[in-house]
């Protein structure tokens, strides 16, 4: 298997995904990172080479309240996360530095999401 890059537009993930099957069956895990600073959307872009979606850069610089922030970019996390399951992902990778406490709260909001997916039976 293979992990992407982080990616904030699911449709190039998506794109990729179709050239890939074109020449290989290597199943392909969708890499996510949460991004829950304004700060990180210069920083993250600049190292990383990624492209950040004008309109989650415009909702995380809409506001400077940091908590507002942080619910910003789980919510875009969890809005990709549903549309990559929905298009039959059926695993995901997370990319964390340091505090994990954003990905808990994405990992209950997908496990609220899909109650019958996640939860053992």
């Amino acid at each position: 298997y293979g992990i992407s890059q982080m990616f904030f537009e699911n449709q190039f993930f998506h794109d990729f995904v179709n050239r890939a099957n074109a020449v290989t069956q290597m199943p392909l895990i969708p890499g996510i990172k949460i991004l829950t600073k304004s700060s990180q959307l210069s920083m993250v872009p600049s190292r990383f080479f990624v492209d950040i979606p004008e309109a989650f850069s415009n909702q995380m610089f809409a506001t400077e309240d940091g908590k507002k922030q942080k619910k910003i970019g789980i919510d875009w996390a969890f809005h990709q996360c549903v549309d990559l399951i929905e298009a039959g992902h059926s695993h995901l990778h997370f990319y964390i530095l340091q505090d994990a406490t954003p990905l808990h709260i994405l990992l209950d909001r997908l496990l609220d999401h899909y109650p019958s997916r996640f939860r053992k039976q």
